[in-house]
Order: structure tokens, then C-alpha cells, then sequence
């Protein structure tokens, strides 16, 4: 749902996915409409302009797994609606953005997370390696992301900024299962420990929650 409550809605059967918009007023009826055949939706983020929305899809090519962020403009008729479609053939979205400056964050399990403008041009990069992000969240100022795997006893807390430039970056023991970005910096809940740390990637606070 958007910041102006319109709602996107996303459905998907065996032959074909369908993602419908309505305006904050449902008895209004169907402001935009979109198929695929080929494609599923994952997810989807709107636009503080309550028009504009990004969707993530994910679809095989090729006996593997690859995804598709489209960017639509929902106040226009189907045919004219869509601005860009952005490709990944080896990683699957698993969080879409935007941010200021008409900009959109994608963010990847594997490969990397960029920041594209409304065309589909890549601006920005912030390269992976070898890494699986398991947690993001986006705040006010930059962006902090969890990386690791089940076979690793340690993740690393990755923080950068809206333009994807690196911040801080920390080794923690165990995996987090919450993750939060605020103003005043990062909290991570590992196990029965809450660790808190600056939007550098700092350690500030170590606390054991009481069960």
C-alpha cells in the first residue's frame, strides 16, 4: 500500500500472474491492470507520488531462476504505463526502494544491490562477492545490510549510504533473526543479545534480553 493507501495487489495461478491497482477510494474500481504469463510477482513498493510502482517478479529462463523489476506509472492505461524494466539473470530481488531523487534501490540475495534512475539506468553499485544478503533494512540516510549463510558461525553488519558508498562494516557472532535502521544507528537481536551500533558500524550497546 502506498503512503496515499492505494492498494497493489498481486495474484498468480498456474498459468498466469496478475498485479491490480486501486485508487484509496476501492469503490472507484480498477485504476491499473497487468499480466504475465511468463513472470510471478515477488514483491512490490510504491513511490511517495502514489503513482509510480516498482515490482519485483521472478521467472525461469533456461532451467534457472531469474527476475525482472518493472517500474510503472499506475495512473496510465497499460499500454503506456510501464518506464523500464531492469534484468537480473542470477539474482532474485528481495527488497525494492525508493528513494530521493526519483531513485530506486534494489536489493539482491546474491550479486549485488544498485540504484537505478526511472529509466532503468544503473547509477550507483555496491558489489557483493561471494556473499548472501539475509537482512536489509532501509533508513532515512543509508542502508544497513546483514550477509551470511547457514554453514557460517559469523555474519557481517555492512552499512552504506544512499549512493551505495561504504560506511562501516563489522563482524558479528551468530545470526541476527531482526534487524532495524533508525536516526541514531543499527539494532541487531542475535539469540538472547540485542546489539546496538552506530550508522558507522560501531559497536555502541551490548544488552541480554530477558526471556
Amino acid at each position: 500500500m502506498s503512503p496515499g493507501c492505494w492498494l497493489a495487489l498481486c495474484t498468480a495461478s498456474r498459468y498466469r500472474a496478475d498485479l491490480e491497482v486501486y485508487g484509496p477510494v476501492l469503490s472507484e474500481g480498477l485504476r491499473f491492470k497487468w499480466s504475465s504469463v511468463k513472470e510471478t510477482p515477488l514483491l512490490a513498493a510504491f513511490h511517495s507520488d502514489n503513482r509510480t510502482l516498482a515490482l519485483g517478479c521472478i521467472a525461469v529462463e533456461n532451467g534457472a531462476m531469474a527476475s525482472v523489476v518493472y517500474v510503472f506509472r499506475v495512473n496510465q492505461s497499460e499500454d503506456r504505463a510501464q518506464l523500464c524494466a531492469i534484468s537480473n539473470p542470477n539474482a532474485i530481488p528481495v527488497q525494492t526502494v525508493f528513494l530521493s531523487g526519483n531513485r530506486l534501490l534494489v536489493l539482491c540475495d546474491t550479486g549485488y544491490a544498485a540504484v537505478y534512475d526511472l529509466t532503468g539506468q544503473e547509477l550507483f553499485r555496491y558489489p557483493y562477492g561471494d556473499r548472501r544478503l539475509v537482512a536489509a533494512e532501509v533508513g532515512d540516510t543509508y542502508i544497513a545490510m546483514v550477509f551470511g549463510s547457514s554453514a557460517q558461525e559469523n555474519s557481517v553488519l555492512v552499512t552504506v549510504d544512499h549512493d551505495l558508498q561504504p560506511m562501516g562494516q563489522l563482524s558479528v557472532e551468530g545470526t541476527p533473526s531482526s534487524l532495524a535502521a533508525t536516526a541514531k544507528g543499527v539494532s541487531l537481536l542475535v539469540g538472547q543479545e540485542v546489539l546496538a551500533f552506530t550508522p558507522a558500524a560501531a559497536l555502541q550497546v551490548e544488552l541480554l534480553a530477558e526471556v
